[in-house]
């Protein structure tokens, strides 16, 4: 005697059931690679940066930079760029 086949409602729930189980862990293991991906490049720019500070404060003194800053404007020095160059020095 063969053993009659098909699909029952309890295979079809499972099934989906399963479909659904795995779309949320794709998509949660998504997120958080992105998650990581964008934190990892967050501390690479700010170590990077930091480096990158340090270099031109040993390479170029501050008053060379406001050296340049009024040799670049033919001698002159407007307030506002004053007040900007100021803002960095404080």
């Amino acid at each position: 005697m063969m053993k009659k086949t098909g699909i029952k409602p309890f295979d079809i729930k499972v099934f989906f059931g399963g479909i659904i189980i795995t779309c949320c862990l794709v998509a949660y293991s998504a997120f958080t690679s992105v998650e990581m991906l964008k934190r990892d490049a967050r501390h690479v720019a700010d170590v990077y940066s930091a480096r990158s500070e340090m270099l031109l404060n040993s390479l170029f003194h501050k008053t060379d930079v406001v050296e340049a800053i009024v040799l670049a404007n033919n001698g002159e020095l407007s307030q506002s760029v004053f007040e900007n160059v100021a803002k960095f020095f404080i």
